[in-house]
Parts: structure tokens; C-alpha cells; sequence
């Protein structure tokens, strides 16, 4: 014993061997057991904190892990062992940028080493520094990186950041190096797939599947492919179910199965929305941070009014910098509904434009082909734009038709480009018999397809969609037509400087026009009109709701990710105000038990009884359900739109609360322009006021449920051929 007190190395490195040996064989209580009993002698041994780092990352306890290695740290800074292990376990709680800072120490301590390198390229690109990723990963390669990682991290940049070829080209060199790496040939078939080439990238996945069946990134990057590429949600649903029967714990393909479920269509919806709610809550609770989900879960949260989770996610204004950083920004449509102050709306009209001036440093770097002498207006008709993937039965549809029935076509020539993959329906034909050309562009870079918009040489161009599913707003960024306007598919600044114009009218342009980016492009009544597509002869039942079914029916069809906590509180409110009365949801997601029972527990939080709400799960068919309500009660801050104008068409009164921002006053602009200006509140107290002053005032509401329709069609909000006139003379304004 003397002897071993004297010299006791040797013992420490049979314990060493013996705990690695442990942990190699995945022994690790063993493993830990063994290291902490010669820790507890040797407490600043380096070889032993580090291993014991290791074996408790290993077993999960990253916090544990990380507490260790910085021991390990002090115990030996000038070993990088350590520092890499540290930097690992940073990464592994979603902390890249305190992990690049171990890499960066790792690489001063012994900077030969190209997987120090890759490591800190790996993890600056997690914290959106590309520029230092980048020039890790060259370093990388450049201290002969022996796997193909590296190249594989900057092919990866450079799709992020729109530079595809690029990314092709990197992963061309690096299949030279590297001939049949599965990694390689998955990565080339997905940047095909992100630049729209989606004919060339589906049979490389498809051979990439039919090689390795249960290959979980493969089968989750062939559904990314069904779902973004082709919108064919029945194939890609299977296949995300298939990678998680493989790897349950699969993040992305978790995060993608729940976005296609939460918007599939086909067979019973509201099944799809409760499997995608169950998804969502078991990726919850998965995740050590939920930053990264967060914008996916955050989707289904809402429209579940599952208010306590979506709390679970985080910091508002965290998660906006992440979505911004992300260039995830159609996150950001569900913050409309979650402002409270001045300062969340400029926070997220900020958010906007900084991912707008994102995507126009890309497209400065590759600027289009332009004519030597542009054409201009003055030369034969004005050339007038329309892009969007909702050119079709689809509700953008519903107030862009009254135009392209009713344009002047000695003065203007209409232009239409749609991004939808599905086969035209009887819409889109009608259409494109209707204007001078209809363009369906599939495949291609935003930088092609705003080359192809070029080519037209329009004189302006409005686009439809903003950040919303399948468009490509992002194509503006190149100002494929000298004047840009936003109009109909998002409430809000897309964020493009080079998108020049909102299209408002006096009721909605918002009462600060600082709160948007863009100038306005004013219509002198309104912003929209009820044409023939959306709002036809459906039958409005005799009498009012209230006097068929016995009681009043107060109600929404609107979209539940507008509805929040304050919404709720209101409602409950009228409900009480007005003994017997009900309310009822016309939504899809009706039938789906995780809404029906937060919905009911929201209610009851104010006193209101489960049975006095009530479900209508439909999609498509909903409009006769208005013959169920006497009151649509608009949701605040972020009010309806399409709905409020089906309310009104069927005869029903909507209350509406009209706030500061564009997205906030779409319904007072409808109802201004209706004749019923009255119904807009300015606080929730007149807001509660107005809903029971109609409760109170039968007669009017049985003179309003069959009187509106004539009412409307004597107001600017039911007269297609004036809208359109103030229509074509603001263009004719704009270009002067």
C-alpha cells in the first residue's frame, strides 16, 4: 500500500482502462460507479472528468455531463479533449453558440486537427454565423478533413442561402472524394428538391428507399419531397409514419408529419388534426429545447387553444429571433393574434423586414437578366400581374375573380403566374380563358421564376400570397416587375422592400402608417368586393336562429389560431350576459376531441357550462351553418376576413373590435362597407357592449338576416364593377 501511495499512476490508469472498456461496452452505471471512486482520490485528474463527461452524456444527463467537463476543463486547459466533449454536450441542449466558443478553444489548442475545424463550422452554422461556418469548414477541408461532413455542412449553406448550384457543385466534388456515400447523394437529392428541380430529385430518394427500406432520414426526406414538392399529403404522411416506426425520436420527421397532418384534407380532417395534436405533444415533451419545433408545434397548439403548451415554447420575442434567423418567417402569421402592445407589433413588423433584407442580399448577388430598353406603360396596355398559388376554387380567389370578370381590356392586359402542383380545376380554366397569359410554374429557383415574371416585362405586379403555404413571395426580392403590391393572401407587410405598396382602403389602412412597411396603395372605398365565386344563392332559413331553435346563438367560423385567452374572456362574458344563450364553432377541427375539450375548459374558467357550446366540423360546407347563428363574434387582435364577409352574406351581424394594425381592422372595413359601421368596436368593453346591444334588438336582426344580401349589393362591398373601376384608376394613379 505504502508503494502505491507513492507512485499511484499506474493504479489510475488501470481504473481508466477499465471504466473505458466499461463504457464501451455500454456498462455505463458500472462505468460511472468506477470513475467517481477515483475521482473521489484523484479529484483534478483531466482523463478521469473527461471520461466520466462522456459516460454520462452517454446516459443522458447532459447537465451532469456539462458540469463534469468544465472540471475537466480546469483540471487540463491545454487538452482539447475536454473542450470538444464540452462543446458536444452544448450542442446536444441546443446551445450552439456556447459550443462554438469550446470548438474555438479546441481549435487554438491544436488547430492541425480538421474535425476541430468541422466541429466549430458545425456549430457557428447552428447559430446562423454562416460566414464563420463557412470559413471553419473550409479550414476543415483544408487540413484534409478524411469524411464527408464537411462538405456536406457547406453544401448545406449554401442552400440555405439560395445559392443551389453552388450547393450541387460542392456536393458533386465531394461525391469524387467519397463514390455512393448515402449522406451525399440524400443531401444532392433534397437542394434539388429545395430549388425546384422536384422531377429530377424524386428518383434519386426513391432509389435511395428502395436500397435501405428503414433509412429514417431518407423516408422523412422522400415525404419533405410529397409534401412541399408535389402537396400530395396522403403519400408523404406515410411515409413520416413509416420513419417514425423506425426512429421514434426522429425530430424532423416528427416536426413534418405534423405539419402535413394539420393541413390534410383528404378522408376525416379532424382525425388528421387529432393524430397531428398527439404528435405534437409527444415532440414536446422529446425535445430538451423547444426552439427549434417551436413554430410547428406552436401551428397546432393554437388551432388545438391549447394555451398552456403553446406558453411551453418560450419567449415570444426568442422565438421571432429564431424564425427570423431561421428564414422561417410563415412562423410568424400565427403572431398576429398574440400582440398585445405597441411594441409586439413593431417587434414583429421589425421581424418581417429583417428577413426580407435577408432575402435581398441573396438576390443581389445574382441580379436578373434585364432588357436593354425597357418596355413602359405608355406603349399599348398597361401590363398588370397577379402571382399566387390560390389562382383556383380557393377563397384569394374569391375577391380577385370580380376583376379578371370585369377589367377593361382595351386598357389593361392581366398576367397571372401560379405555383399550385395540383391539376386546374374549373376556376383556373375560367381564368385562363380571362386573361393574356397563365403561367403554372412547377419547378424552378424563386431567382428563375422571377426571371420568367421579367421576361413579361409587366408594368406592375401584385402578388397574393405573402408567407402563406406554397407561395413564393420570396420571388419579389428580384423586382421582377418595376411596381410590387401586396394585397389579399397575408394581413401584414411581407417584409421585401422592393414589394413597394400594400393595397388598403380608408377603413383598414392601419391608423399609424408607420406600422407598415410598405407605402399604401389606397383604394378610395374598399379593399375587397363579394363577387359571384364563394358567395352564391345558398339558401338563408325563414325567421332567425333564435326563434327556430329557442335560444341565442352567438358564434365564429374563423380560424382558431386567431383566438386567444382575451377572446375567450369576452365571449364568456356575452354568454353570460344573456341567459340561455349558446355558442357554436363552425371549424373542422370541431371534431377532434383535444379542441372540444379546451375549448369547453376555457369557457368554464368564466363560468360557462360545457353544454351551451357547441361543434359544427365541417370544411367547404360550412356556409349553411350561419343559419345556426343570430351574432358572429369576431376573435381580436387578429380579426377575420373571409368569414366575416360569409357572415354577413348569409344575414348575420359579426361584432368586431378594430385595433391600431392593418390585421387588425380587415372586418371594420367589411362592415363599413356593408352599412354597418356601427358594429365596429373600439374596446372590449363597447365591443361586449354592441353584442348584447344586438342580442337585446330581435327586430333588427330578423330585418338584417334577410335584408343584408340586397343591403350589400347597395354598398361598395357588393358592387364588382365600381371596385373594379377604383381598382384599375389607383394602377393608372400609381404609374403616373
Amino acid at each position: 500500500m505504502a508503494g502505491s501511495n507513492r507512485n499511484p499512476q499506474p493504479r489510475l490508469a488501470e481504473t481508466f482502462t477499465h471504466a473505458l472498456k466499461l463504457t464501451e461496452a455500454g456498462r455505463l452505471a458500472e462505468a460511472e460507479a468506477t470513475l467517481r471512486a477515483a475521482i473521489a482520490k484523484a479529484p483534478k485528474e483531466m482523463k478521469l472528468l473527461n471520461l466520466l463527461g462522456v459516460v454520462l452524456k452517454r446516459a443522458g444527463r447532459l447537465e451532469d455531463a456539462i458540469e463534469t467537463l468544465r472540471a475537466a476543463t480546469r483540471a487540463d486547459p491545454g487538452n482539447a479533449s475536454p473542450w470538444v466533449n464540452l462543446g458536444n454536450c452544448l450542442r446536444g441542449m441546443e446551445q450552439p453558440a456556447k459550443a462554438a466558443q469550446c470548438f474555438e478553444r479546441a481549435v487554438r489548442i491544436d488547430p492541425r486537427n480538421p474535425e476541430h475545424h468541422r466541429l466549430l463550422g458545425s456549430a457557428l452554422a447552428a447559430a446562423n454565423d454562416r460566414a464563420g461556418a463557412l470559413h471553419a469548414l473550409q479550414n476543415a477541408l483544408e487540413r484534409g478533413s478524411r469524411d464527408p461532413w464537411a462538405p456536406m455542412e457547406i453544401a448545406q449553406i449554401h442552400c440555405n442561402e439560395h445559392r443551389h448550384e453552388q450547393a450541387l457543385q460542392v456536393i458533386e466534388d465531394a461525391l469524387a472524394r467519397f463514390p455512393g456515400h448515402r449522406g451525399l447523394r440524400r443531401l444532392r437529392a433534397s437542394v434539388l428538391r429545395r430549388s425546384g428541380r422536384i422531377a429530377e430529385a424524386l428518383p434519386l430518394f426513391q432509389e435511395l428507399v428502395d436500397e435501405a427500406p428503414n433509412d429514417a432520414d431518407t423516408l422523412t426526406m422522400l415525404g419533405n419531397l410529397h409534401l412541399w414538392g408535389l402537396n400530395q399529403r396522403p403519400e408523404a404522411n406515410a411515409l413520416y409514419e413509416r420513419a417514425l416506426a423506425v426512429a421514434p425520436g426522429h425530430v424532423e420527421a416528427a416536426r413534418n408529419y405534423i405539419e402535413s397532418l394539420a393541413n390534410s384534407r383528404h378522408g376525416d380532417e379532424s382525425q388528421h388534426f387529432e393524430r397531428a395534436y398527439e404528435v405534437a405533444c409527444t415532440l414536446l415533451e422529446r425535445v430538451r429545447d423547444p426552439v427549434s419545433v417551436a413554430g410547428t408545434l406552436q401551428r397546432v397548439f393554437l388551432r388545438a387553444a391549447d394555451y398552456g403548451r403553446v406558453d411551453r415554447l418560450g419567449d415570444r420575442a426568442q422565438l421571432i429571433r429564431h424564425w427570423v434567423a431561421e428564414m422561417n418567417v410563415g412562423h410568424l402569421h400565427n403572431q398576429l393574434g398574440r400582440v398585445q402592445t405597441l411594441e409586439d407589433r413593431r417587434l414583429l413588423l421589425q421581424a418581417h423586414r429583417d428577413w426580407g433584407d435577408q432575402i435581398q442580399s441573396f438576390a443581389a448577388r445574382a441580379p436578373l437578366d434585364r432588357p436593354a430598353r425597357p418596355r413602359t406603360a405608355r406603349e399599348g396596355r398597361i401590363r398588370v400581374g397577379f402571382m399566387s398559388s390560390d389562382l383556383r376554387h380557393h377563397p384569394v380567389t374569391y375577391f380577385t375573380l370580380p376583376l379578371i370578370d370585369h377589367y377593361d381590356r382595351e386598357r389593361f392586359e392581366f398576367y397571372c403566374y401560379s405555383f399550385y402542383p395540383g391539376e386546374a380545376d374549373a376556376v383556373q380554366q375560367h381564368i385562363e380563358r380571362n386573361v393574356a397569359r397563365f403561367r403554372v410554374i412547377r419547378e424552378g429557383s424563386d431567382r428563375d421564376i422571377a426571371q420568367i415574371i421579367a421576361d413579361d416585362e409587366l408594368d406592375i405586379l401584385f402578388e397574393l400570397g405573402g408567407t402563406t403555404l406554397l407561395n413564393r413571395v420570396q420571388v419579389c426580392a428580384w423586382r421582377p416587375a418595376p411596381v410590387q403590391v401586396s394585397w389579399l393572401g397575408y394581413p401584414h407587410s411581407a417584409g421585401l422592400s422592393h414589394i413597394d405598396r400594400i393595397l388598403v382602403d380608408p377603413w383598414n389602412r392601419p391608423t399609424d402608417d408607420s406600422l407598415l412597411l410598405e407605402k399604401p396603395f389606397l383604394v378610395p372605398e374598399t379593399w375587397v368586393c363579394i363577387g359571384r365565386l364563394g358567395f352564391t344563392d345558398i339558401a338563408i332559413e325563414p325567421g332567425t336562429p333564435e326563434q327556430r331553435q329557442g335560444h341565442l346563438t352567438f358564434g365564429t367560423a374563423n380560424n382558431p389560431y386567431k383566438y386567444t385567452r382575451d377572446c375567450f374572456a369576452a365571449w364568456a362574458r356575452i354568454l353570460s350576459d344573456n341567459p340561455g344563450s349558446r355558442f357554436l364553432f363552425v371549424r373542422p377541427e370541431g371534431g377532434a376531441q383535444c379542441f372540444r375539450a379546451n375549448i369547453c375548459a376555457l369557457f368554464a374558467d368564466h363560468g360557462v357550462a360545457p353544454e351551451r357550446i357547441e361543434f359544427a366540423p365541417v370544411r367547404g360546407t360550412h356556409m349553411p351553418h350561419y343559419n345556426r347563428i343570430d351574432i358572429a363574434l369576431d376573435p381580436f387582435p387578429h380579426v377575420g376576413g373571409t368569414t366575416t364577409c360569409e357572415s354577413l352574406w348569409m344575414g348575420v351581424p359579426v361584432v368586431t373590435l378594430a385595433g391600431p394594425a392593418f390585421f387588425e381592422r380587415l372586418s371594420a372595413s367589411n362592415l363599413h362597407n356593408a352599412g354597418l359601421g356601427d358594429l365596429c368596436a373600439d374596446d372590449v368593453e363597447q365591443y361586449v357592449q354592441i353584442a348584447n346591444r344586438l342580442a337585446a334588438d330581435p327586430a333588427r336582426r330578423l330585418a338584417l338576416r334577410h335584408g343584408l344580401r340586397d343591403q350589400i349589393r347597395a354598398h361598395p362591398l357588393g358592387q364588382p364593377e365600381r371596385f373594379t373601376r377604383h381598382f384599375e384608376q389607383t394602377i393608372e394613379r400609381t404609374l403616373a
